[in-house]
């Protein structure tokens, strides 16, 4: 049976007790999106690694730019500074895009906590997911993530025989009109599913939510 992640976006140090309470016992890896923390506030409040490292569930961090959902507007480099401090204070995984991480700054992260995703917000093109794997492959990762959006039957059959024939640990799902349909067909083939702890806390289309 697929693990179960469930993404949390929380704004300040409350919020993130908060969620924690919430989820306690109810999921496999909590994703905690940095973006809305500044640096130097994650950087100077001690509070956060205590709770990161209180925390019984592993945690994957990520900290996403506007164009995938996320809020972060600095400096590449800073989004990376985001992601060493969360694993320096406790956390597990982070979660980097080859769309949008420079190759120096992958090579910063030890393979065993990394894992890579390639998004594709618009399609699901066989030929351009196997080609991202084959540059995904050179680094490693803990984990491949592969989030697609199929616009017919046929890129959501073809992309769950590419799911089905994986060589390695991977996560698959489908964001669009067809999201929740190849979610449900996916579900035997990837690593975790995405579940949202509630309607409010959607990061996705077609995202379940836990209950």
């Amino acid at each position: 049976m697929a693990k179960k992640i469930c993404p949390i976006r929380p704004k300040n140090l409350d919020d993130l007790i908060s969620y924690l309470e919430r989820l306690s016992q109810r999921v496999d890896v909590i994703e905690i999106w940095l973006d809305n923390i500044s640096t130097e506030i994650l950087a100077r409040e001690k509070k956060y690694e205590e709770i990161f490292r209180k925390t019984n569930i592993p945690l994957l961090g990520v900290c996403k730019i506007p164009a995938h959902g996320g809020n972060f507007s600095g400096t590449e480099s800073d989004r990376l500074q985001v992601l060493d401090i969360f694993l320096e204070f406790g956390g597990r995984w982070v979660d980097l895009d080859i769309a949008t991480t420079e190759k120096g700054q992958i090579k910063k992260i030890p393979a065993k906590n990394l894992w890579l995703s390639f998004h594709d917000f618009s399609n699901a093109d066989i030929k351009v997911l196997k080609k991202n794997l084959e540059y995904m492959r050179s680094w490693n990762p803990f984990l491949y993530k592969f989030s697609v959006t199929p616009n017919d039957k046929k890129s959501l059959k073809n992309f769950l025989s590419f799911a089905k024939n994986f060589p390695s640990r991977g996560i698959f799902t489908t964001m669009g009109s067809l999201g929740a349909e190849g979610r449900e067909l996916l579900e035997p083939e990837t690593w975790a599913s995405f579940l949202a702890l509630d309607e409010k806390n959607k990061t996705a289309e077609g995202q379940p939510v836990l209950e």
